[in-house]
C-alpha cells in the first residue's frame, strides 16, 4: 500500500500516532519492524510453536472487510498485550516482509553511518577468534536449542567434549527447557529438562554421587 502511494491507509487503519512519510525509508522500515515484531512476540514470549498457528487463526478468523483491516486489527491488539517488542533485521525474502527492514533501522540509525555489512562482519569475526566461534573449549556446559528457534544457527548444536554437550530440542523454540517440568511437557523437551538437571547437579557437586538426595537438593 506504501509502494501504491496509500501510506495514509496506512495511517488510519494501523493507529499510527503520525503518518508515515513514503519518501523516509527509515520510516517505513520502522513501520514494517513493528509489524514483524507484532508476530515475533506472540511467538517468542509465548515459547510456543502453536503461535504461528494461532497469530494466522487471528488474522483469518475474522470478519474483518479486508486482508489489512485483519492485520491492523491483529496488530493493535498485540501491542497493547505486549510489555516490550523484539526488533530484528530481516532481508531473507522466505517471510511476509520481504526486505524492508535492514540494518539502516537499527544498525545505522542507533549507531552512525559506519554501521555496514561489512563492519559488521569484522565485528563477528573478531568475536569469534576471541572467544572460539563454535569451538569455545567450554567445559561443564550445557548447550540446549529448540529445532524452530532461528536464534540456534549462531548456537552449539553439537557435542564438544564429554563435559560440553548440546542438544536440539524437537518442535521446540529458544528457552522452552527454561521453565520447570509439567506434566504437558513433549517427552523430548522433558527428556532435556531431566538430563539439564542432572548435569546442574553434577557440575554443583562433582563429588557426590548423582542419587535421589542430591536431586533433592536441587
Amino acid at each position: 500500500m506504501i509502494d501504491l502511494g496509500r501510506a495514509d491507509m496506512m495511517h488510519e487503519k494501523f493507529n499510527i500516532c503520525t503518518p508515515i512519510d513514503p519518501e523516509n525509508t527509515r520510516q517505513v522500515q520502522f513501520f514494517f519492524s513493528v509489524l514483524m515484531a507484532t508476530v515475533e512476540m506472540v511467538i517468542i514470549y509465548t515459547r510456543d510453536v502453536a503461535g504461528f498457528a494461532q497469530v494466522c487463526q487471528d488474522i483469518t478468523g475474522t470478519d474483518a472487510e479486508t486482508a489489512v483491516d485483519a492485520f491492523a486489527n491483529s496488530v493493535k491488539r498485540s501491542i497493547k498485550k505486549a510489555p516490550s517488542s523484539v526488533f530484528s533485521s530481516q532481508q531473507t525474502p522466505f517471510q511476509p516482509f520481504g526486505d524492508r527492514v535492514t540494518l539502516e533501522v537499527f544498525g545505522r540509525e542507533v549507531f552512525g553511518e559506519w554501521i555496514t555489512e561489512e563492519s559488521i562482519q569484522r565485528g563477528i569475526d573478531r568475536a569469534n577468534n576471541r572467544f572460539g566461534g563454535d569451538n569455545p573449549g567450554s567445559s561443564l556446559t550445557y548447550f540446549t536449542n529448540g529445532d524452530a528457534d532461528p536464534w540456534r544457527m549462531i548456537s552449539i548444536t553439537r557435542n564438544l567434549t564429554l563435559d560440553a554437550q548440546a542438544d536440539v530440542i524437537r518442535n521446540q523454540l529458544g528457552g522452552s527447557d527454561l521453565p520447570a517440568m509439567s506434566p504437558d511437557d513433549p517427552a523430548d523437551l522433558l527428556e532435556v529438562k531431566q538430563r539439564l538437571k542432572l548435569k546442574l547437579a553434577s557440575y554443583l557437586f562433582p563429588f557426590s554421587l548423582l542419587d535421589s538426595s542430591s536431586d533433592d537438593r536441587l
